[in-house]
């Protein structure tokens, strides 16, 4: 019986992680890290920002199948400096360079303008964005977030 459950546990787990890798995506090197990211779908683009420990892949457990999602949208999902497949040699983390990184993305990608969305530290990432490139980013919005005060960084 334990043994059933395992498998049973393990199968959808496999599943589970057939539906985040679906897409296309990649890494590529950009301000002196190596960042993940995965793309769904052919709309209009919007960018997904997760929190801090997280990583891109946790969209897919809150959102589902992003194939849905991607009918849209071209989902644009980075994990962030430091987290999941990314690198960050400098040990070092501001929501500026991590505006700054996702936005190097972009350019990779070559998306001129685009929305986003972002949960905890992927909403703090949002705050300075707007300061960085106002005119580039039509629509934002953060999930709640906690832990903003005057000590946090500033752009």
């Amino acid at each position: 019986m334990k043994l059933a459950l395992l498998v049973f546990l393990f199968a959808i787990g496999m599943t589970h992680v057939a539906r985040t890798r679906r897409g296309g995506g990649g890494i590529v090197a950009l301000n002196g890290i190596d960042m993940r990211y995965q793309v769904h779908g052919d709309g209009e683009p919007l960018v997904l920002l997760h929190g801090f420990l997280g990583s891109g892949d946790t969209w897919a457990t809150i959102l589902g199948n992003l194939d849905r999602l991607g009918r849209d949208y071209r989902l644009i999902i980075p994990d962030m400096r430091g987290h999941g497949g990314s690198t960050n040699p400098a040990g070092e983390f501001t929501m500026r360079q991590s505006a700054q990184d996702v936005f190097a993305l972009r350019d990779h990608l070559g998306i001129e303008r685009f929305k986003a969305i972002g949960m905890s530290g992927g909403g703090m990432t949002l705050l300075p964005w707007r300061c960085i490139r106002r005119f580039r980013t039509p629509g934002c919005g953060s999930c709640p977030t906690a832990g903003i005060s005057a000590s946090s960084p500033r752009t």
